[in-house]
């Protein structure tokens, strides 16, 4: 367990930001969020932050994701972190580097918080070729028009297009009619998400995979972050043995992995400061090809 390797290329790109922006990467990114002040003041800021982790816990995912009371303070709260780690993963994955600098479209599922989106622009933010991002989600968040308007006024990206797709990956007429759109994209990332999805309904699990490697264009990319933990564990058959989850999508006929890390860790710079405690992140990633 340890991090991501820096290759040179990121340590250029870094310094290309630095000699543009006169600040730490992380830095920007954090300046980009603080247009969400009327969230940090919320005076019930605290009791929503603490309903949301119990119903983590319980991996009550639909009660926080369909609820309009919770999910700007889900956004504001997930987002800085998760972002942050987002950006560096961009940044040191050169497969996932070249793509950004070469320009394509990409489509970000259950990325309705924002976070895919503010650190795949951190990530993009020197280079010029268009890039298009399509972020589906079960539920509008609210806050996706504020954060791609400070995005733009920070980074200034005339590069970058942001829609929205709202709809249920669970729902099978849903998944299907979303086949026609996987193939349109050259990069597909599911960030947090499969092992939620898989918690819920393993049935809903195994259509999406399998609809993603039918309908995915050869060359494409399917980008899938998670939990390294216990949350990432499950059951398969009637054995009682556990499998991480990156096992199950290792086994996948179809992808060619490209690259390949069980257990990582983001750690955010301590000298960086924010109005919410932002938390260090460990995750494993797996990058997969189209064949």
């Amino acid at each position: 367990m340890g991090f991501l390797p820096e290759p040179l290329e990121a340590q250029e790109l870094n310094a290309r930001h630095a000699d543009k922006f006169k600040k730490s990467p992380e830095r920007v990114l954090l300046d980009v969020i603080l247009v969400f002040k009327d969230v940090f003041s919320d005076p019930q800021l605290k009791e929503k932050r603490k309903q949301i982790k119990q119903l983590f816990i319980k991996r009550d995912f639909k009660s926080i994701f369909t609820d309009p009371i919770l999910l700007p303070i889900y956004a504001v709260e997930y987002l800085p972190g998760r972002a942050l780690c987002y950006r560096d993963i961009f940044v040191k994955i050169n497969e996932l580097c070249n793509f950004l600098e070469k320009g394509g479209d990409i489509m970000v599922l259950g990325g309705g918080n924002g976070a895919e989106v503010l650190g795949i622009s951190a990530a993009m933010c020197t280079f010029e070729q268009p890039v298009k991002l399509t972020v589906q989600d079960l539920s509008n968040y609210g806050t996706l028009d504020t954060l791609v308007g400070s995005i733009h006024q920070t980074y200034g990206l005339e590069n970058l297009s942001v829609e929205s797709l709202i709809g249920d990956l669970m729902d099978e007429s849903k998944v299907l009619e979303y086949s026609k759109i996987f193939k349109q994209h050259g990069l597909i990332t599911a960030m947090f998400l499969l092992n939620e999805i898989l918690t819920q309904s393993k049935k809903s699990f195994v259509l999406l995979i399998t609809n993603l490697v039918k309908s995915m264009k050869k060359g494409s990319m399917l980008l899938v972050v998670d939990s390294a933990g216990s949350f990432s564990e499950f059951e398969v058959g009637a054995s009682d043995k556990s499998y991480m989850l990156f096992k199950l999508l290792d086994a996948i006929q179809g992808f060619k992995c490209l690259a390949s890390f069980d257990s990582v860790w983001y750690r955010y710079p301590k000298e960086v400061e924010f109005p919410l405690q932002l938390s260090n992140m460990r995750f494993f990633l797996r990058l997969y090809q189209k064949i």
